[in-house]
């Protein structure tokens, strides 16, 4: 980097003179040379105008220190030929200046002040593109300066005197002036010393800005300054290049090209005071003083969710013009960059880890000065109660996977510094890995005792009432295969640590109460769809919508899907029927009976179940078989609670039915009709007794369950039998109990046979017939 060092002695006035004669000349639209007039064409906006300009006075108030962006050549926008000629690439820059005392109002005349090149030099050897070139000049007591910079390159033709004049051309390229920018000797003088970000992680991000501004403007009977304060966005460099930063006096260089940021929370708080008060970015005063005082900027409330790692502070003084209309002066300029800036909040949000584990991803901003965070967790914050689930994370990322479905969990972040010692912590913010969840547990009907049936429904979800997420509301649907069957009477059970609440709810739209999981609705079936057997019966429950809490806050939609139960053989009739296949299971529960601590279960008069279990379960069944089912017809059943009024109830076997024959000599024919499950039959046995007779029935004959008839030829005659029909499972057993026998079946009534002729005695004519003859 080359500095520029000019004094202004009697250089300045011979630069005046030359420059006062250019001026001459060129109002003529010629230029004197050696040999001749030279007739000045120019070109302007050749090349770029310079930019960001600035000028300051040295830390010891003797110097100006003039700055500005180098200039490349070629860029795009700008042509590298004029009129057929190629734009000259070896322009420097051209520096204006002019002056004014303190105390007046008249500026001189623009003069010349140098002509510094856009590279370094060493012993008259061109070196590196200057990215930021910088000149300083003695500044006087008391004298106020201004400075203007473009790129020039005058060409003159060789051996003038020997062209006719109409080739005696001048050509001069150059860009626009910059902006004119000021500096003061002794007036005023503006330093940032600091800019340091408050804490990010508590949410309340702010930019302290330190600065110190001295003036002797009341001294010198001027005009106090205004100010402005800027936030610049830095863009990021282009990939595979590094932008330089040049020194600005002591200090780094503060880039200031980028996008301005919206500032409108700012306080000041003046030196040798506690008290802050409001301003206003783009006008504000400040109190002169040898001591610092504090610009605060509260981004966390102009700058929602930004993160930026290179933003520059930029306060600027201006005096305003001092003609009516006119556009203010700048007087100082201030910078300083490269600061992080981390609106952010600390966030919570479902995922998954690299495995695919659902998980909640915490993220939050990067506390400046901290070495490792520590991660606590809390249970929706409960009890204020957290305990830490990682420690010494180096990241500002953690992914924890020891987490429950629809459990909302709270958190906080805690900065530790290099030393382990802790500093600060976030706020406690709040997620989860899964935000709904429902299911159905299991499905009781209430057997035999009515036609209703317990949904046994489990409902979680970390939707809060702080936070709006909306209540949804859900549809209960029945189906027997592909059948849909009517819900209308439906109510919840709700089991509460004080009490147990019932009510009636709408199957197409109810909510679950919040904060329980455990549901019970409660269908009454019998009602709804009558006396049916069904083979299957399928419930499900789904999600129908979800309500918004506020009519500004969108409803968060419902991620736990849709919950389904299947159960076989349910039967609303009533009695109800045995199920032969696999026995009939009996339902029992010490909710149905309130304040109920105990209840056996009877089976015609026999205890076949009671509650609590052996294990404790208040809620259970018992399947009853042809033990305890032991009448082919109905049996009684009955639920006794310690506390309220018993059920009864009425199993029956299926309907089964048979006829025997009467009088038909052949055999007893006897018929039978098919049973509801008969699936689970393997045949029939016929079995008779003698009418009448105690004895035990005895077998006859035993056939496939497709037959449906049977003649027993091997029944006497002239005899009465009474007769059952046994329904056989797979095993050759009787299915239940013995049906009821039907009595009645005979052949014949009467039964003669003859059985010998003899005579009486050996002297007599006489023939004794011995005939056998028997009557039923």
């Amino acid at each position: 980097m080359t500095t520029y060092n000019t004094n202004k002695t009697n250089m300045t006035k011979k630069l005046q003179l030359l420059l006062l004669l250019a001026a001459f000349w060129g109002g003529m639209s010629a230029y004197a040379a050696a040999g001749g007039t030279l007739t000045v064409v120019d070109h302007p906006n050749t090349y770029p105008t310079p930019q960001n300009v600035t000028a300051a006075l040295t830390d010891d108030g003797k110097r100006i220190t003039l700055q500005w962006d180098g200039v490349h050549w070629p860029v795009d926008g700008y042509s590298e030929t004029i009129d057929g000629k190629e734009v000259p690439t070896n322009f420097y820059y051209e520096v204006d200046c002019r002056t004014r005392q303190s105390g007046t109002t008249e500026w001189s005349d623009w003069w010349n002040s140098d002509n510094p090149s856009r590279y370094e030099w060493n012993y008259g050897v061109q070196g590196d593109f200057l990215e930021r070139v910088t000149m300083t000049r003695d500044a006087e007591a008391g004298m106020n300066y201004q400075f203007r910079v473009r790129c020039v390159q005058y060409v003159n033709p060789k051996d003038p005197h020997l062209l006719p004049e109409s080739e005696r051309i001048q050509n001069v390229y150059s860009s626009e002036w910059s902006d004119t920018v000021q500096a003061y000797r002794t007036l005023d003088k503006l330093a940032i010393t600091e800019a340091s970000t408050s804490h990010p992680l508590n949410g309340y991000t702010s930019i302290s800005v330190k600065y110190t501004y001295t003036s002797s403007r009341e001294a010198e009977g001027e005009d106090p300054l205004y100010f402005t304060f800027k936030v610049i966005e830095i863009p990021d460099p282009e990939p595979g290049t590094t932008p330089e930063a040049p020194a600005e006096g002591g200090k780094p260089y503060a880039r200031r090209d980028g996008t301005p940021l919206d500032v409108q929370s700012l306080t000041l708080t003046p030196p040798n005071t506690t008290t802050s008060k409001k301003i206003t970015a783009d006008n504000f005063a400040l109190t002169s003083s040898v001591d610092a005082g504090t610009i605060t900027w509260s981004a966390y409330q102009d700058l929602k969710n930004y993160y930026h790692d290179n933003v520059t502070i930029w306060i600027q003084g201006w005096a305003k013009s001092e003609t009516e209309g006119g556009e203010p002066r700048l007087v100082v300029d201030e910078a300083i960059g490269e600061i992080s800036l981390d609106t952010r909040p600390c966030t919570a949000k479902p995922g998954t880890d690299t495995n695919g584990t659902p998980a909640v991803i915490l993220t939050w901003p990067k506390e400046p000065t901290a070495a490792t965070y520590k991660i606590t967790r809390g249970i929706n914050n409960v009890n204020n109660t957290y305990a830490t689930i990682a420690d010494n994370v180096a990241d500002t990322i953690f992914v924890d996977t020891d987490v429950q479905p629809a459990v909302r969990y709270s958190y906080q972040v805690i900065a530790k510094d290099s030393t382990g010692k802790e500093f600060v912590a976030s706020s406690p913010f709040y997620g989860y890995s899964q935000l709904d969840s429902l299911s159905i547990a299991g499905i009781q009907p209430q057997s035999p005792w009515n036609g209703k049936l317990d949904i046994f429904a489990k409902y979680k979800t970390a939707r809060d009432d702080w936070t709006w997420d909306g209540t949804p509301y859900f549809k209960l649907t029945a189906k027997a295969g592909d059948k849909v069957l009517d819900v209308k009477t439906l109510s919840m059970i709700v089991f509460l640590p004080s009490d147990t609440t019932s009510w009636s709810l709408n199957p197409d739209r109810f909510k679950f109460e919040d904060g329980v999981s455990d549901c019970r609705l409660v269908w009454d079936a019998g009602t709804d769809i009558g006396a049916q057997y069904l083979d299957q019966l399928t419930l499900t429950i789904e999600c129908a919508s979800v309500e918004p809490d506020r009519t500004d806050v969108p409803a968060k939609a419902w991620t736990g899907g849709t919950a389904s139960y299947t159960i076989g053989h349910f039967d609303t009739r009533s009695p109800r029927v045995v199920n032969l296949a696999a026995g009939t299971p009996v339902y029992a529960d010490l909710v149905w009976f309130d304040g109920a601590t105990k209840a056996d279960v009877f089976c015609n008069g026999t205890k076949v179940f009671e509650l609590p279990d052996e294990a404790g379960n208040t809620r259970g069944s018992v399947t009853l078989g042809k033990n305890e089912l032991n009448i082919w017809g109905e049996n009684e059943l009955k639920l006794v609670p310690d506390k309220g009024e018993p059920w009864t109830g009425v199993i029956k076997y299926p309907d089964f039915d048979f006829s025997i024959s009467k009088g038909v000599k052949s055999g007893i024919k006897l018929m039978w009709w098919s049973l509801i499950d008969q699936n689970a039959v393997s045949g029939y046995q016929i079995q008779r007794r003698i009418m009448g007779s105690t004895d035990a029935f005895e077998a006859v004959q035993t056939v496939g369950p497709d037959v449906m008839t049977y003649t027993d030829k091997t029944a006497e005659e002239a005899t009465i039998y009474e007769y059952t029909v046994v329904p056989l499972n797979s095993d050759g057993e009787p299915i239940g109990p013995v049906p009821s026998p039907r009595s009645g079946g005979y052949r014949t009534l009467e039964k003669i046979e003859f059985v010998q002729a003899r005579q009486f005695y050996p002297w007599s004519t006489r023939v004794a017939i011995d005939i056998y003859y028997k009557s039923a």
